[in-house]
């Protein structure tokens, strides 16, 4: 399953322009990965089998997976959108990185399609494009990274982060969304802004 976001999504949400903390960076995707995953109960387990054309960003879909079955057939556009949201990203053969869904419906009344954000870089029927997290939470996430970093240094006030700047990115919080959550190890805002969902499917 791929990572929640990539180091040069994390750098331009940070406004990092360089390759100094690169290493760093990655290191910490890989922390909040896992704790994000924790946090929602992994359920970022969803899987769509469509057909990709090179230079579009349209995708027929023919099937959706997930731990339940999912469906594969009897589609309706509110089905198919108890399943699958635009935002979330996608990752698959020829479908490059930082791609997301921009667009959910119904061609010709009958075939569920969905946008992509970017064109395939090949053609290619049936593969297996894997739904992430939506895009809406990546800014958090970059700050939660942020955050992890400024944990490194040993003159880190003990209440968290209260202001602070890393690249272009200013971040500011106050006691009480400092508070670091005892099960995750991150602070109040970062944990409240991850619900638990997709938990019907």
């Amino acid at each position: 399953m791929p990572k929640i976001i990539t180091l040069a999504k994390t750098k331009e949400l940070l406004g990092i322009d360089n390759a100094d903390q690169d290493i760093l960076i990655s290191r910490y995707i890989t922390i909040i990965d896992s704790k994000v995953k924790l946090m929602t109960h992994n359920q970022y387990n969803m899987q769509i089998i469509g057909d990709v054309t090179l230079d579009s960003v349209v995708v027929p879909i023919s099937g959706i997976t997930n731990s339940t079955g999912g469906i594969n057939n009897n589609y309706t556009l509110d089905t198919i959108m108890e399943y699958i949201e635009a935002g979330s990203l996608v990752t698959g053969d020829n479908i490059p990185d930082d791609t997301y869904i921009n667009e959910v419906y119904m061609s010709g009344s009958t075939i569920p399609t969905i946008d992509l954000s970017a064109v395939a870089t090949a053609t290619e029927a049936s593969i297996i494009i894997t739904v992430g997290i939506n895009i809406g939470l990546q800014p958090t996430i970059a700050k939660g990274i942020a955050w992890l970093i400024d944990q490194e240094s040993t003159s880190t006030p003990g209440a968290g982060l209260l202001s602070r700047s890393i690249g272009g990115t200013r971040l500011s919080w106050s006691d009480s969304q400092s508070k670091i959550d005892g099960r995750y190890g991150l602070p109040s805002w970062f944990v409240k802004a991850f619900p638990v969902y997709m938990s019907g499917h």
